[in-house]
C-alpha cells in the first residue's frame, strides 16, 4: 500500500504551480475571446422608395445601428452616382430647411441623421448610403440604397406649333424663357428658333448648359431696364457652356438696355 503524505509547503507550491499555468493558457487567447465589444454594425433607412420633383428636396432618415454601444464619431456618406444631384443636410423630422449643398457629401451621425436630395434632371436615381468610421474613413457593415424617382416639373409646353421649340425634345414654346425653365430642358440641348420673336423682359439662362440658336432669326427686346437683373436682352447668370448663336439682337424698341 502506498502511502502520500503531503506537507503544507507541498500544497501551498503546487497551488501557485496550477495558477501560473492556468494564468499562461489565458493570456495565448486575445480579449475577444472572452469579452464581445459593443461597436456599430451598419446602418438602415426610413424608406427604401422616395419621390420629389425637380429641384425639390426630399428627405430621408439614416439611422446607425449596433450592437450594443455606438461607435464614437461616426459618418455616414451619400451618392448618387456622379448623377448631378445634391445633397443637404436635413431633419429626423423629415424636412429639408438647408439652401445650400453639401461639399463631401458625407454626415456627422449619432444614432439618426435626416439628409435631404435634389436634382434638376428627371430620373430615377439609386442613392447608396455608407456608414464610416470617421471623416472619408473605413466602412462599417454594408451599404443601403433608397431609390428616389425625380419626376419633371414644371412644364411650360404650348398647345401648338410655335417658333420656338426645343430641337431635343421636339417641345414648342410660346417664350424662350419658358423653353429654357421647362424641366425637360436639360444640359445638351438646343433651343432652336423658327422665326423673329419680340421680348418685354430680359431672357434668363441659368444652371443649366443649353445653346440658343436663333436659325438666323431675330430678338426684339422692347422694355426697359428695370434692374441689373433686367438690363439686357440676354443673361447668362451661374451657367456654364452656354452657347448663342446665329442671332441677330435688335434693340432698338428697348430703352436703356445693354449687352448681351
Amino acid at each position: 500500500m502506498n502511502a502520500f503524505t503531503f506537507t503544507r509547503r507541498d500544497v501551498t507550491a503546487r497551488f501557485f504551480a496550477s495558477i501560473t499555468i492556468l494564468s499562461m493558457i489565458l493570456t495565448a487567447f486575445p480579449a475577444a475571446f472572452f469579452v464581445a465589444h459593443a461597436a456599430s454594425t451598419g446602418l438602415t433607412l426610413s424608406s427604401a422608395t422616395a419621390d420629389t420633383d425637380t429641384d425639390v428636396q426630399v428627405n430621408f432618415v439614416v439611422t446607425a445601428t449596433d450592437d450594443g454601444l455606438a461607435t464614437s464619431g461616426t459618418y455616414v456618406a451619400v451618392t448618387d452616382g456622379a448623377n448631378g444631384g445634391d445633397f443637404f443636410t436635413g431633419t429626423v423630422g423629415g424636412d429639408c430647411n438647408d439652401l445650400v449643398a453639401d461639399v463631401d457629401n458625407e454626415f456627422s451621425i449619432g444614432t439618426n441623421k435626416g439628409v435631404c436630395y435634389s436634382n434638376s434632371t428627371p430620373g430615377v436615381y439609386d442613392i447608396s448610403t455608407q456608414l464610416l468610421d470617421g471623416p472619408a474613413g473605413n466602412s462599417i457593415g454594408s451599404p443601403e440604397v433608397i431609390e428616389i424617382t425625380v419626376a419633371c416639373n414644371t412644364q411650360y409646353d404650348a398647345a401648338g406649333v410655335t417658333s420656338i421649340q426645343n430641337d431635343d425634345t421636339d417641345e414648342y414654346f410660346n417664350s424662350i424663357q419658358d423653353a429654357i425653365d421647362d424641366c425637360d430642358t436639360v444640359n445638351g440641348n438646343t433651343i432652336l428658333l423658327s422665326g423673329d420673336v419680340s421680348i418685354s423682359e430680359q431672357i434668363t439662362i441659368g444652371n443649366k448648359e443649353i445653346t440658343l440658336d436663333g436659325g438666323g432669326f431675330t430678338i426684339s427686346p422692347n422694355f426697359t431696364k428695370t434692374t441689373n437683373s433686367n438690363n439686357a436682352a440676354i443673361g447668362v447668370i451661374n451657367a456654364f457652356n452656354v452657347s448663342v448663336q446665329n442671332l441677330t439682337i435688335n434693340g432698338v424698341a428697348g430703352t436703356n438696355l445693354h449687352g448681351v
